[in-house]
């Protein structure tokens, strides 16, 4: 936090400090559920009973979010609209963001690597017909496909640069 601040005054922005938070792959976790049948006002709530077999820690720890997938025409089975729901710990959300608190900024939007890589594909012009993204971290990558805003996969691989800059026998530096 205290280095965010000092950032933040060195720069100058301390009146527009507003963050928008992206959590790394390895704090939180997507999963593939069909749409509960409820009312929208309703539908975390659903899902967070939804989800519960799927995660390794108590549900009542759990912050939870949800966006829609397009249905995937000519899967040879009658399926409902599917979803993807958002699964992080409530204590790495609170930690990051009394960073921020400390940072002396607000926290505008907490966000997700894969729809924050999709935010970014939809401002170039291949995302109208459709566009793939191979996105190389140091310890991950990530496959997406998007065409007009919308997600289409998002895969991770736990293999990053570091890793491919080992096996090839190079400094990943």
């Amino acid at each position: 936090g205290l280095t965010l601040r000092t950032v933040v005054l060195q720069q100058g922005i301390e009146r527009a400090a507003s963050f928008r938070l992206v959590l790394n792959p390895d704090e939180y976790q997507l999963h593939l559920v069909e749409s509960p049948d409820v009312p929208h006002s309703e539908l975390r709530e659903a899902v967070r009973w939804r989800i519960r077999d799927l995660i390794d820690f108590p549900v009542d720890e759990a912050a939870i979010d949800v966006f829609d997938m397009p249905q995937q025409a000519g899967t040879g089975r009658e399926t409902g609209k599917m979803m993807c729901v958002v699964v992080a710990r409530n204590p790495v959300i609170a930690q990051k963001a009394a960073m921020i608190n400390r940072s002396g900024g607000e926290l505008d939007v907490i966000d997700i690597t894969d729809l924050a890589l999709r935010n970014v594909l939809a401002l170039t012009p291949a995302d109208s017909t459709g566009v793939a993204l191979l996105y190389v971290d140091a310890a991950y990558s990530m496959i997406l496909i998007t065409s007009e805003s919308t997600l289409y996969l998002s895969r991770r691989i736990w293999i990053g640069a570091n890793e491919l800059a080992g096996i090839a026998g190079k400094d990943p530096n």
